[in-house]
């Protein structure tokens, strides 16, 4: 069983297991990269349950020991420890090598990011994460550090058109205090990649307390918020540099997807936003009617 489909099952499933197996599934998401150097004994303690409840659990998941089990989540864990130095190995390039062979590489790369991650399954959960963006009533939007930004470039996009989106990623010292202020019938999305934010995983967690529906955007379907997640969207990071086009693809087609379902009221509100910016001479040389038109149909 490969690390993407154990995540699957235990996120997918764990409401179906018993509740001993949902305390294991609970623990191995928050804690997996704490398992490695543990006993069956030392887990089973760590849980709460018995060492034959987890051995059964383990033999479920399709593992012939507690040990095979461990070595997938430490490989799993490997992934996150080599993100911290990615951003600095985007640097650490050959001085003679050609810039023009350089720059094509990147590209090359970025676009092999996007094809890995336009998966049937980031398809299905867009749509439906659109529905429940189009149902609530307020929608608010988190990222983490470096992410935040991307939380804003969502919001800058949506409030184009739509007046009812909220941006927490901004005040992260009260965050705790605007979220107890929230319903069920809003709707938070977090962005969140490994290393995860603590502050995150809090939010995500009183939001599902609270019955708050919330949208993961991540790198990692390991990600602990997951567990808290009504959806998931998992978006291919590279290996070679740092980039961010996966995430800033998946927003922009959330945004389109959501302006469409809006239409024609999206449409006609960015034309009125457009002719509001002409008659100011704010901007000129361009058609800004362009934009509107997305949502027009």
């Amino acid at each position: 069983m490969d690390d993407r489909t154990i995540l699957d099952y235990l996120i997918e499933n764990k409401s179906k297991m018993t509740k001993k197996h949902q305390a294991i599934c609970d623990y191995l998401l928050e804690n997996h990269s704490e398992i490695s150097m543990m006993s069956v004994k030392e887990f089973a303690q760590e849980v709460g349950v018995g060492t034959t409840t987890v051995l059964r659990f383990t033999q479920e998941l399709g593992y012939s020991s507690f040990f095979d089990l461990k070595k997938q989540f430490f490989e799993i864990h490997k992934t996150y420890a080599s993100k911290w130095s990615r951003i600095q190995s985007s640097f650490d390039v050959d001085q003679d090598e050609n810039s023009d062979k350089l720059i094509e590489d990147i590209w090359s790369e970025n676009i092999s990011v996007l094809k890995r991650t336009l998966t049937p399954q980031l398809l299905d959960s867009v749509h439906v994460a659109v529905d429940l963006l189009v149902e609530s009533k307020h929608i608010h939007l988190a990222g983490s550090r470096p992410y935040k930004a991307m939380a804003m470039y969502m919001e800058a996009l949506l409030t184009e058109f739509e007046p009812r989106v909220h941006q927490l990623s901004m005040d992260i010292d009260n965050i705790l205090d605007r979220l107890i202020l929230l319903n069920h019938e809003d709707v938070i999305v977090v962005i969140a990649f490994s290393p995860y934010s603590n502050r995150m995983i809090d939010v995500a967690e009183i939001a599902h307390k609270n019955g708050i529906p919330v949208i993961l955007i991540t790198d990692e379907l390991s990600n602990p918020i997951s567990q808290y997640a009504k959806i998931i969207m998992k978006v291919d990071t590279s290996t070679k540099h740092f980039t961010v086009i996966s995430l800033v693809t998946l927003i922009e087609a959330i945004v389109v997807e959501y302006g469409s379902r809006l239409a024609p009221q999206s449409g006609d509100n960015v034309e009125t936003l457009a002719d509001l910016l002409k008659e100011k001479s704010y901007l000129t040389g361009v058609d800004l009617n362009l934009n509107s038109k997305k949502f027009k149909g």
